[in-house]
């Protein structure tokens, strides 16, 4: 009993040593990876073995491996939880903006970018946004001073696969590359057209607030983001910086440089996998060059599974079950890393769980900003970074991805799943009576499933463990009922 005491001082001072130490150094860089639907099994570190990743596994070896990070089911609602720190349903980002879509973020939704700039930092966000592209949704409008890249996904261009060829006409090249590409990948994601030819216009890319072109060449996209990239961080000035780079890989279709093409052991994805991989290794580098290696905070995340539709060009999700838009774990838990140099441990393992909204309030304490009176779902995950045990297990909600319009059904009829500790809860949302109207929906359970000893959800313990399900439930019902309380004004559907 005295041992444990001791531990718990020593590990307590500890604790408020390097809070001190925070709160009185220089506020970081900050340098914020995001790819696009890589799995959690397309990285070296978390367990591939037929792509190599040197830079990414290099980057887990100097710095904190997070191996239960849960991002969101699709593209738009993690980068609204990672901008905002806020669930999508909370802030109605709960879905994929379409390109001239008038839903996007909204204004009185405050940015990591905009605490960063509060604090002097100087910021560029490079690659996919997906935000919103219409006027008060792009980046240089929610805090980012500059932005070079895309602003929705990089399959919303004319020559998606799934788009009809008009009768009497060939098709342009690349729409028929597109298709013949699908099919020979053994995915399931060709069976149905889209119903009008016009659905996605030409794809800009953009420069500041211009379009510098339309329909660029994807193969050199990641290449192009890189050298945009590297130049921001060689730029002289004396402020801190913050560059988001998200690269549109490997988010289908599937580009990679002519350099790596034929490379790796996993067809052209895994090309495409080891080419990202090379063009981290060039910005790291040049964080390095610029001297500024100790005093750069790197994050680097996917922003969901693998979209396993598409076959061979999906991805791997590693020992999960599931991928891109399903409650399963491979469409949730991601590859996350995170190195600072000297302030946090190398080589470490978080086991805990940790998620997109995390990231919002863990790079404001690393830089001293204060979020305001901004209403976070998430954690600073410093303590936890250096460490520091937590008291009791965290819990994350699962909520389903409308994709295209946005949900008008309640959000608590959205709920999928509930995590805490080694479980898994899928489960039903009731609320159809007088009753549930009056006294909350009602979380009924589904499956359970124990993620310790069964990560790919194949063995349902639900009869054999009821207690811990109706735990698990009575858990989402208190976590929805907070979130409800919360739900920002301007979200239409609510809780109903």
């Amino acid at each position: 009993m005295q041992c444990q005491l001791a531990r718990g001082i020593v590990l307590a001072f500890a604790v408020v040593c390097q809070a001190l130490a925070w709160a009185g150094a220089e506020p970081p860089n900050v340098l914020l990876i995001l790819t696009d639907d890589q799995g959690y099994g397309d990285v070296g570190a978390f367990g591939a073995t037929d792509i190599a990743t040197p830079n990414l596994d290099a980057l887990a070896r100097d710095g904190v491996r997070l191996t239960r990070f849960y991002a969101q089911p699709t593209c738009g609602p993690s980068r609204a939880a990672l901008m905002t720190g806020n669930f999508p349903v909370r802030i109605g980002m709960n879905f994929d903006p379409l390109p001239n879509s008038e839903r996007g973020i909204v204004a009185e939704t405050r940015s990591l970018a905009g605490v960063l700039s509060d604090q002097g930092y100087r910021s560029m966000y490079i690659g996919k946004w997906h935000l919103g592209d219409q006027p008060g949704h792009l980046p240089t409008e929610h805090g980012f001073d500059d932005f070079f890249g895309i602003p929705y996904s990089n399959d919303m261009w004319p020559f998606h696969h799934r788009l009809p060829i008009a009768e009497g006409e060939t098709g342009d090249p690349r729409l028929m590359a597109a298709k013949e590409r699908v099919a020979l990948t053994g995915g399931a994601h060709a069976d149905q057209p889209f119903p009008r030819a016009d659905l996605f216009p030409d794809l800009p890319l953009i420069d500041g607030q211009e379009v510098l072109e339309l329909n660029p060449d994807q193969n050199l996209l990641s290449e192009r983001f890189t050298e945009r990239g590297v130049a921001f961080i060689e730029e002289a000035d004396n402020r801190p910086f913050f560059l988001m780079v998200g690269f549109t890989s490997p988010h289908v279709p599937l580009g990679v440089h002519p350099d790596f093409r034929g490379n790796s052991a996993r067809d052209l994805y895994g090309d495409v996998i080891q080419e990202i991989d090379t063009r981290i290794g060039e910005l790291l580098a040049a964080v390095e060059q610029a001297g500024a290696l100790q005093s750069t905070l790197v994050i680097f995340l996917s922003d969901n599974g693998p979209w396993k539709e598409y076959g061979i060009d999906g991805g791997d999700s590693g020992p999960f079950r599931g991928g891109k838009t399903t409650r399963w774990e491979g469409g949730w838990r991601v590859p996350a890393i995170v190195r600072w140099s000297d302030r946090l441990p190398r080589g470490s393992v978080v086991d805990e769980i940790t998620s997109m909204v995390d990231i919002l309030p863990t790079v404001a304490a690393a830089s001293g900003a204060t979020p305001g009176d901004m209403a976070l779902d998430g954690t600073n995950l410093l303590p936890m970074l250096s460490g520091e045990m937590l008291e009791e297990d965290r819990a994350f909600l699962y909520f389903a991805d409308f994709r295209g319009t946005g949900a008008t059904s309640p959000i608590t009829e959205q709920l999928l799943a509930v995590t805490s500790g080694r479980w898994k809860l899928h489960v039903r949302v009731h609320r159809s009576d007088w009753l549930g109207w009056l006294f909350g929906p009602e979380v009924r359970p589904v499956a359970l499933y124990d993620l310790e000893t069964d990560p790919g959800e194949k063995n349902d313990l639900l009869s054999e463990q009821a207690d811990i399900a109706d735990e698990l439930a009575s858990l989402a019902e208190d976590q929805l009922e907070d979130l409800c309380d919360g739900v920002r004004p301007w979200v239409t559907n609510g809780c109903g």
